[in-house]
């Protein structure tokens, strides 16, 4: 048992030690994702569009939009990248953003909204495929009205109930 114990004890520990450094690149303050969806002109999804981040001449991020036409791309960047131009490039149009959040705040995520619509660049979140608001008022209607159907179902049961005991009781005292 202490042999396989000694065995195992090297592999978990590197294990662990390799785990920690993959997250160490990938920890809260260093996280910056540009996400969006890639519309034409009429907002319905393009998908399979390359959608690439570069900070210069190199490129830092790179994703194909899914069927939906969303792409959400993690990037790598520090306090020091604050105000830093980024240039997205899909077949659709080609746009810069700047690099803002909040610097030392190790907590929020570092999430902007790049989207390109009709070949325009709209830095905005936006609710695509979202549940509408008036479909929540009419679940709640419904769910209103079918309470209130079965109270009433439940009233007339009772109802029926009693009428058929005071049938049953008139029919014995008539014999």
């Amino acid at each position: 048992m202490k042999r396989i114990m000694r065995l195992l004890f090297i592999p978990i520990v590197l294990f662990f030690v390799f785990l920690s450094a993959a997250f160490a690149t990938h920890e809260m303050d260093h996280r910056y994702n540009v996400k969006g969806f890639v519309l034409d002109a009429n907002e319905d999804p393009i998908s399979n569009s390359a959608v690439s981040i570069r900070l210069g001449n190199q490129v830092i991020g790179y994703q194909k939009t899914n069927s939906q036409g969303h792409y959400d791309i993690r990037l790598h960047l520090h306090d020091r990248d604050l105000g830093r131009n980024l240039q997205i490039r899909t077949a659709a149009a080609e746009g810069s953003i700047r690099v803002t959040f909040t610097p030392g705040d190790k907590s929020t995520r570092r999430i902007h909204y790049a989207n390109v619509i009709g070949g325009r660049l709209v830095e905005q979140r936006l609710t695509r495929n979202a549940f509408p608001l008036w479909g929540y008022a009419a679940i709640a209607s419904a769910a209103v009205a079918l309470a209130a159907a079965m109270m009433i179902g439940k009233r007339i049961r009772r109802k029926r109930k009693r009428e058929q005991a005071k049938a049953r009781r008139d029919k014995r005292k008539r014999r």
